[in-house]
């Protein structure tokens, strides 16, 4: 009822307004045309008329369904027309009945009563719009239709977001916008320039006698629950589904049509985004001089985009692909407005250096010519099979090199260090995971032998510099490079089938940004030593999220039950070295709560850095022996719970095991 009350209340003042509007510019253009002011009194019958009418077809023209403060060229045309049709009216009357004139009415008035209503009305709506919090969008005409048919859309949420959005795609050659839908009483059976408010109920009549294409979700800080809601109601009538980018690019005004994308696969999750701590995420980047290892990559990229936005005095950029690193330095720089500058006008300055966590020497080159406060390091091979296939190389990236990055950091007494881990090494079954756990182990041992133990670096006798050490452990990370996500997309675009290694097989994930969050969270909750992980809620089935991607773009799964679907999904079987299952926890109930309640600290065994230093050098004699069934023995010894499935192959060893 507050909505109806709301909705009535603003509807009265608008007629109310037009009303006197339409009276007075009856009495001006009289007196205007005379000369004289004198028929005020003498003429309030007409007056009376003419605003009656002029509200009635501003009722029956729909102009009092158009949202005010979306107000566009179509809008003000609509009342244009509607007030002609006024004066149109207002001359039958007279010509009907001339005796509502006192001393007769000049055929000129009604032109003057034309402009002078035309002003009025439409002025009143110009400078509420002008003074409205609404953002503002320039107009223009629409682009001939090409031959090629455009797509129907109609945009979830008639607020400020999906107005925005209109207006792009009504300048589109591919879109057309046909609607709104929008579950709040106040918009619904009203217009935003010309195009209908429906809710989802009264949508699906529309629906049936002119079928949409998409349906397009623009309601970005809508609750997850909403959003699930938006999507599963659009996957059941069978539309695809596509979304919008950033509240912040909304608001602004900066919304392109290019900036369509799929759906937000995110909000299958089944729980809400972890929100960041604001003081966590500033306490070792602001004004700090920052060093994002494997910043080309997925994590890397994000975590500089998430870095950049708190401030740092220095971001540098090290990754040892060069097309990557320079993918990421002209976003960053391209978006510097938006993400870089702070207090006293301070401006990041974003370095990109190309190198390797291997090559010691141009490590010692860099850390010298920069006193870094904080690393994180995401550098990694992490594609397990091709680590399977190249596990020497996986060895010494993963390991080696994040070893030879921990001690060059405490030479020069860097002051955080987090390492980037996966879930994937607890009880692994790969060398990929395997080595993640062994770089876990290194910078465990690190710590253990700055807390006073006697030991030797291999690049030389380093003293107590109490860097602080810490790891963190997630899932699988929603469309990263070479992820599920992009791979089912892509698949579908080709027309199937979606490939699933196996039906039961299930993983956690959580997005880009949530992985982002956690790194620069856990650094700055470290003491040293701790691995931490994120309440990721329940594990997905993947065979659930693929049939949820074919559904959210429009199409069926093609199976018994529907043998004349769209898409089919199919079982490969699992790869060498692949578990049903992942875990995050080597023991059960072995976390510790934090400050964030959503991430927790896992409580891991450790080694001594002398005993590491022992499997380090029966490591390097393996890997320089090409000696596979020692490798295997040596990591079923360090790592708990290591159980290596399948064959392996190092391609570059040329033997099969």
């Amino acid at each position: 009822m507050g909505f109806l009350n709301k909705k009535i209340h603003k509807l009265l003042i608008l007629m109310s307004l037009d009303f006197l509007i339409f009276s007075s510019s009856v009495w001006l253009g009289i007196c205007l045309r005379v000369g004289r002011w004198e028929f005020f009194f003498k003429q309030w019958k007409i007056m009376a008329i003419v605003g009656v009418l002029g509200v009635v077809i501003f009722l029956l023209g729909g102009v009092y369904k158009i949202v005010l403060r979306y107000l566009d060229e179509r809008d003000i045309a609509r009342i244009l027309v509607s007030i002609a049709v006024t004066a149109l009216a207002m001359s039958l009357v007279l010509f009907w009945y001339p005796f509502l004139v006192v001393g007769g009415m000049p055929r000129s008035v009604i032109v003057l009563f034309l402009l002078l209503s035309s002003f009025g009305v439409t002025g009143y709506r110009i400078v509420y719009v002008l003074g409205s919090s609404a953002p503002k969008t320039k107009y223009s005409k629409n682009k001939q239709l090409t031959s090629k048919r455009k797509q129907k859309v109609v945009i979830f949420g008639a607020g400020e977001s999906g107005h925005n959005i209109m207006s792009s795609l009504r300048n589109s050659s591919e879109y057309q916008p046909v609607g709104f839908i929008d579950d709040n009483p106040i918009f619904q059976k009203r217009k935003v320039s010309e195009l209908p408010i429906f809710s989802r109920e009264n949508f699906l009549a529309f629906h049936e006698k002119s079928p949409v294409d998409i349906v397009l979700i623009a309601v970005p800080r809508a609750s997850r629950q909403l959003k699930n809601e938006a999507i599963s109601w659009a996957r059941k009538i069978g539309v695809v589904v596509k979304s919008l980018p950033n509240y912040e690019d909304l608001t602004t005004g900066k919304v392109t049509i290019e900036e369509i994308q799929e759906v937000d696969i995110g909000d299958l999750l089944g729980r809400d985004k972890v929100e960041p701590s604001v003081d966590l995420m500033r306490k070792n980047i602001t004004n700090k001089v920052v060093l994002v290892s494997g910043a080309g990559g997925s994590i890397g990229s994000e975590l500089c985009r998430q870095i950049v936005k708190f401030k740092p005095k220095t971001l540098i950029l090290f990754d040892n692909s060069e097309y990557a690193l320079y993918q990421i330095e002209q976003s960053l720089h391209v978006n510097k407005k938006v993400l870089v500058g702070g207090f006293d006008n301070q401006l990041t300055e974003i370095i990109p250096v190309i190198g390797s966590v291997q090559n010691r020497e141009c490590l010692q080159e860099l850390f010298t010519e920069f006193t870094i406060d904080t690393i994180c390091h995401a550098a990694a091979y992490k594609h397990v099979p091709l680590v399977e296939q190249n596990l020497s190389q996986g060895i010494r990236n993963n390991v080696l090199g994040t070893l030879t990055l921990a001690e060059v950091a405490q030479q020069h007494k860097v002051n955080s260090f987090i390492l980037i881990s996966t879930d994937k090494a607890v009880r692994p079954t790969n060398f990929m995971g395997a080595s993640k756990r062994l770089a876990e182990l290194a910078l465990k041992a690190l710590h253990n032998a700055e807390q006073g133990e006697d030991y030797y670096l291999s690049a030389s006798k380093i003293q107590n510099n109490a860097t602080t050490f810490s790891m963190v452990r997630f899932g699988n990370v929603l469309d990263s490079s070479g992820s599920v996500i992009p791979k089912f997309r892509k698949q579908i675009k080709q027309g199937g089938p979606l490939t699933i290694t196996d039906k039961e097989i299930t993983r956690f994930f959580m997005t880009i940004p949530e992985a982002a969050e956690l790194v620069i969270q856990a650094g700055a909750m470290a003491e040293g030593g701790e691995v931490y992980l994120l309440d990721m809620g329940e594990p997905v089935k993947i065979d659930k999220l693929a049939r949820n991607l074919i559904q959210l773009s429009g199409l069926s799964v093609k199976d018994e039950k529907n043998p004349n679907g769209d898409i089919a999904v199919t079982y490969t079987g699992l790869r060498p070295g692949e578990k049903l299952y992942e875990e995050l926890l080597i023991a059960e109930d072995s976390s510790l709560a934090t400050e964030n309640k959503k991430i927790f600290k896992a409580v891991d065994s450790s080694l001594p850095w002398r005993e590491y230093k022992q499997m380090l050098d029966a490591l390097q004699s393996c890997l320089h022996e090409k000696n596979f069934e020692n490798l295997i023995a040596l990591m079923e010894k360090y790592v708990e719970g290591f159980a290596h499935k399948g064959n392996c192959e190092d391609i570059t060893w040329r033997v099969k095991k």
